[in-house]
């Protein structure tokens, strides 16, 4: 995406002033798509077999760097981008594995090792995979519809991941290489039991 803003950029730079950049998709409390950190671990699904943090971590402002002072951590609150029901961010720039999931995605992935158990982990993410078949999401206690009850087919599927990339390319966040290496990607990830 980097660089698709980069181009961009340049081509503004280059006689291109009429380039516009490409729209916000920052998430806003207006719109619900920003919300409280708290409110988001509530809403998240309850996936078999998935540690959710127990909190957000909590923030506040340095009054005094060289003493390390900090503002009470109520000073400030945790807001994070609202999910939908499979627990996949509904805002921001949507990439191609989120606009047709196989599973969720979070960008957060508590600590399991001792002493540091529940925290969250810095610069790690999750993917919990859909189950892929009704039956065994069943079997699990799953409240997420699993592969062959959302996409009929693998096709299917990789229509909505084509579409999704190609919405991305209209809006310069992604080149076409990009695109191309995003859509063979997903046709070689596994997830599927019918064709």
């Amino acid at each position: 995406m980097l660089l698709a803003f980069e181009t961009t950029e340049d081509a503004a730079g280059l006689g291109g002033a009429d380039v516009a950049p490409p729209p916000s998709a920052v998430p806003r409390i207006a719109d619900g798509t920003l919300a409280p950190a708290s409110d988001m671990l509530g809403a998240f699904p309850r996936i078999p077999r998935a540690r959710v943090p127990r909190f957000a971590n909590p923030i506040a402002a340095v009054t005094d760097p060289v003493a390390g002072a900090r503002a009470p951590e109520d000073a400030w609150r945790p807001l994070v981008p609202a999910v939908d029901g499979d627990g996949n961010e509904r805002c921001g720039v949507l990439l191609p594995d989120i606009a047709a999931p196989r599973g969720t995605y979070t960008g957060w992935n508590p600590y399991a090792g001792e002493g540091l158990a529940g925290e969250l982990a810095d610069r790690e993410g999750s993917l919990f995979a859909f189950a892929a078949a009704r039956a065994e999401r069943e079997a699990a206690g799953d409240p997420r519809p699993s592969i062959e009850e959302r996409w009929p087919s693998r096709a299917a599927c990789m229509a909505a991941v084509r579409r999704a990339a190609e919405a991305l390319l209209r809006q310069r966040l992604l080149l076409p290489e990009d695109v191309a290496a995003g859509i063979a990607a997903a046709e070689a990830a596994p997830g599927f039991t019918a064709a």
